[in-house]
Parts: C-alpha cells; sequence; structure tokens
C-alpha cells in the first residue's frame, strides 16, 4: 500500500545505486547483504549489470520449484550474485518501506506499507484496512504534526525509463485508480481499454479497498486465469461502476508495451514486456529497447531526428504457431 509518493525517499538522480531492495528487517546499515530482501518494493536502474541479474534471478526462478522468486533472489545474493556482477545495492529502511515484519514507528515518514510475513490473502486484505484506517485517523487528526500514533498489525517485466509521476494525477481525488493499457482506445474513461496490471496507481480509500477484496476473493478461485483477465473480468461485469471506483486508462503513448509501442521516444515513460509468452524472450527484447532507449539518449539529434523501437523479435517468436491473432478493439 502506498502512502506516500516514494519517489522522494528513492535515489532515482544518484547512479552509483543500481538497486534498491526494501527489507523484511532492516538491520541499520544500507549496504548490508545481511538485510533481508523484500521484492514487494524495489527499483531498478536499467544498465547491463541488472540486465544481467534479472537474467539469472528469472532463469533460476522458473527452475526452483517451492521457492518464491524473493526466496530465489535472497539466495542469489547470498551466493555473492550481486559481488559478481558488480551491482551496487541499496537496503531501504522499513523506517520509510514499513511491512508486517517490521512496522515503521514513524508516522511521519513512512511511505509504503507491505503485507509480508503473513499467509493468506484474506489476513492480508482485513489488516490493510485497518492500516488505512489508521491512516486516515493520522492524516485527519490536527494534531498530526505532533501527536503519536502507532500501526494496526501490505512485476518485473516493465521498464521504467523516466518517473512515470510526471503523468500520473497523483494530486487528483477524482481518480480511485489508474491503469495501463495493453491497447489505448483513445478514451481514458472507456472501461473497453483491455487493462494491463503490469503498472497501475491506486488511491487508498473504500471503494479500492473494496475492488482489491473482491478481485483477490476471486484471484485464489479462478483456475486457468491470470490476476489481470481476473480483473478485466471483474470491470466487464460492471463491479467498478457497482463500487463506485472511477477509473483512468493510461495511454500507450506514456505507458508503452510490446502490444502497442509508443510511437513517441519523447513522451514514453515505461515499456511493459506484455503480449509475450516466456520469460526468456521478454529479457532478450527489453534488452533491445534498454539499447534503444541508450542511443537516443546519447544522439545529439535526440529532439528532432525520428527514433523506432527494434522489433520484438523474440517475443514474436515465443508464440510460434500458437500465437492468437491481435483482436480488435471494440468501438466505443
Amino acid at each position: 500500500m502506498w502512502l506516500r509518493n516514494p519517489f522522494t525517499i528513492l535515489r532515482v538522480n544518484d547512479t552509483e545505486d543500481d538497486i534498491q531492495f526494501s527489507t523484511d528487517r532492516f538491520n541499520g546499515d544500507s549496504r548490508s547483504e545481511l538485510n533481508p530482501i523484500n521484492t514487494g518494493f524495489y527499483y531498478v536502474r536499467s544498465n547491463r549489470r541488472t540486465v544481467a541479474l534479472f537474467e539469472k534471478w528469472y532463469g533460476l526462478k522458473d527452475n526452483s520449484t517451492g521457492l518464491k522468486e524473493q526466496d530465489v533472489l535472497q539466495n542469489l545474493e547470498r551466493g555473492g550474485a550481486l559481488r559478481e556482477l558488480n551491482i551496487t545495492a541499496r537496503f531501504l529502511e522499513t523506517r520509510h518501506f514499513s511491512g508486517f515484519c517490521q512496522d515503521s514507528n514513524e508516522f511521519r515518514s513512512v511511505v509504503t506499507v507491505h503485507a509480508n510475513c503473513c499467509r493468506y490473502i484474506n489476513a492480508k486484505v482485513a489488516d490493510l484496512k485497518r492500516v488505512l484506517s489508521d491512516w486516515k485517523k493520522f492524516k485527519e487528526s490536527p494534531a498530526n504534526e505532533t501527536a503519536p500514533f502507532s500501526w494496526s498489525p501490505h512485476d518485473t517485466d516493465v521498464m521504467w525509463l523516466r518517473n512515470p509521476f510526471t503523468i500520473l494525477r497523483v494530486n487528483d481525488t477524482e481518480d480511485d485508480i489508474q491503469f495501463s493499457t495493453d491497447w489505448f482506445n483513445g478514451d481514458s474513461r472507456s472501461e473497453l481499454n483491455p487493462i494491463n496490471t503490469g503498472f497501475y496507481y491506486v488511491r487508498s480509500n473504500r471503494r479500492t479497498v473494496a475492488l482489491f477484496e473482491k478481485w483477490y476473493g476471486l484471484k485464489d478461485n479462478s483456475t486457468g486465469l491470470k490476476e489481470q483477465d481476473v480483473l478485466q473480468n471483474l470491470e466487464r461485469g460492471g463491479a467498478l461502476r457497482e463500487l463506485n471506483v472511477t477509473a483512468r486508462f493510461l495511454e500507450t503513448r506514456h505507458f508503452s508495451g510490446f502490444c502497442q509501442d509508443s510511437k513517441e521516444f519523447r513522451s514514453v515513460v515505461t515499456v511493459h514486456a506484455n503480449c509475450c509468452r516466456y520469460i526468456n524472450a521478454k529479457v532478450a527484447d527489453l534488452k533491445r529497447v534498454l539499447s534503444d532507449w541508450k542511443n537516443f539518449k546519447e544522439s545529439p539529434a535526440n529532439e528532432t531526428a525520428p527514433f523506432h523501437w527494434s522489433p520484438h523479435v523474440n517475443c514474436h517468436h515465443s508464440w510460434k504457431r500458437h500465437r492468437p491473432p491481435r483482436s480488435k478493439l471494440p468501438q466505443t
């Protein structure tokens, strides 16, 4: 659960850090690899070193039966993979990036809360509702600058090229949730836009908590469906209107993907390796995206010269003969 903008805490303009991890419990040293990694929140700088790490991590993850992806990464780290790849990692304080394993004691500093150290979705949702209740009490208290408060026991194939908070309406109370899309139909309010859960921004309130309760309650009992499909079915069944949730659908001009590329290098902020079947194919084509982006950034004529993304060859071939035809967008 995001309570404040985490980019005020992250070192987004500091080239020293390749990756910044939240932690289950912070040991006091932001460089210590003894901090237990929490992949509920992390920030990655796109470069050859981090691409190599993700290749290694995802290559092992798919063959590590019984291990969560976080455990696979933790084992890699303990085996010296970060040092081997010359990756500089920063471990984030739970004072800012709180969790159920180790609560932040500072309401005035916390930016996110993760429902870690918790086994079941229903339990996570119930306790996050209490977190939201505590947060609202804190925000509404006239003494919130001085009064003490306590907590009541919160997709890796998206590449961030710029800060997306320059595009999102983070201070606009009109939007409850902002979804990226597989294909954008031109209308930011149209529920006919196909939702993409690779990137979305949620305002914490009763309406969105109710939506996540409904979504996660169905997701765990929807065999054969991805969580994105479950949410799409809910939306098409009228759940957003029923819960009075106001959704904004984000343009692929800014939030690009392999389903529908942004044609504007000067506007794009994220790229999602969607419409792709296998991790190896995603990694290979995201490396080409990174190469394209570097060429654009390094070009002295990047303000005027035309640029194009390289074809997503590996993702195209990942479908082989089973690749489904691209569906046409319904007309609004």
